[in-house]
């Protein structure tokens, strides 16, 4: 076998392959293996043919990781990963598994299928269901998705629970939620609770057959473009909440807005059909009701005062 230097494609001396002896081959004396300086530009070192070179190193390849190397991955760029209940064919069979092996930024794709909760997100991550509009349905009879302190966005997910109280999501410690074009159908449940300093935006949304559809306090929400149908109490703002509620629908519900003491609602744009009220506020709330549509309500608007009466302002109005 002989021995050259890829990098310079000179010879480093030989050896016998045949020999039995366990002495590593010679090393070529030093005046053989360093080329001579070059005189008049002469070029010294003899070049090695690539059919010479391949013949005497392998070739490596290097694969990347895969199965528990590749769910252990400490990388900080942001990657997808796949959660496939089903048919196993993912990175992971549930969400939570793949929170738990994420990193901040990371985004979570969901296959088509039915998951359990609870789940807990604690980090910066996008949940994403795949495939046909709520084909990935989370269930189960506690709470469903808890966010604590962190930045997360949700989308194309479909909550169900059959546990009266439970929340389909639940924000707490400070988090940032985007929930876009989800369903929540909790029986008698909590759609979305919000507390404890949190922000959350909801956009294209459907709310329904919810004691609380979304319940805020001590928070801050922006409600645009969604369907409240067939809840208690669509919209419930507590102490502590601030609220911007635009260009929703609001169909047969107990109420579509409550504005308790110490609350903050802005309305706007939003239709209200059907159901015993539109909006009831407190006495201590505060905010604006602009340009809304009532039709076929029995309480458009109705203000409670501190003797404990309340004050209905319109009533049926076809639209205001």
């Amino acid at each position: 076998i002989e021995y050259y230097s890829r990098e310079k494609g000179i010879s480093l001396g030989k050896h016998n392959n045949k020999s039995s002896s366990n002495i590593a081959p010679p090393i070529a004396p030093i005046a053989e293996s360093i080329p001579e300086p070059r005189q008049n530009g002469e070029q010294t070192m003899q070049p090695v043919s690539k059919e010479e070179s391949n013949a005497n190193f392998c070739d490596v390849e290097i694969l990347p990781p895969t199965g528990q190397q590749r769910r252990k991955s400490n990388s900080k760029l942001p990657r997808n990963w796949i959660v496939d209940g089903t048919d196993g064919l993912g990175d992971f069979e549930t969400i939570q598994e793949a929170i738990d092996a994420s990193n901040d930024g990371d985004i979570i794709k969901v296959v088509s299928g039915r998951y359990v909760g609870p789940i807990i997100v604690d980090k910066a991550l996008s949940i994403t269901g795949q495939g046909e509009a709520n084909n990935v349905i989370i269930s189960g009879i506690s709470d469903l998705l808890t966010i604590s302190g962190a930045e997360v966005k949700i989308a194309n997910l479909v909550f169900e629970s059959k546990e009266p109280l439970a929340f389909g999501i639940l924000g707490i410690d400070g988090c940032n939620i985007t929930v876009s074009d989800c369903i929540f159908d909790t029986a008698g449940g909590i759609g979305i609770a919000i507390f404890g300093d949190s922000k959350l935006r909801s956009e294209g949304c459907g709310l329904r057959n919810c004691l609380h559809a979304l319940r805020v306090s001590h928070a801050t929400v922006e409600v645009f473009g969604n369907k409240f149908a067939e809840n208690t109490n669509a919209i419930l703002l507590q102490t502590g909440a601030k609220a911007k509620v635009h260009n929703n629908d609001f169909i047969q519900n107990g109420s579509g807005v409550e504005i308790q003491d110490y609350a903050h609602g802005e309305l706007s744009g939003n239709r209200f059909a059907g159901g015993a009220a539109g909006v009831v506020a407190y006495e201590n709330a505060t905010g604006a009701i602009l340009s809304n549509e009532f039709a076929a309500i029995d309480r458009d608007l109705e203000i409670f005062f501190p003797t404990g009466e309340s004050r209905i302002l319109s009533s049926g109005s076809p639209q205001r």
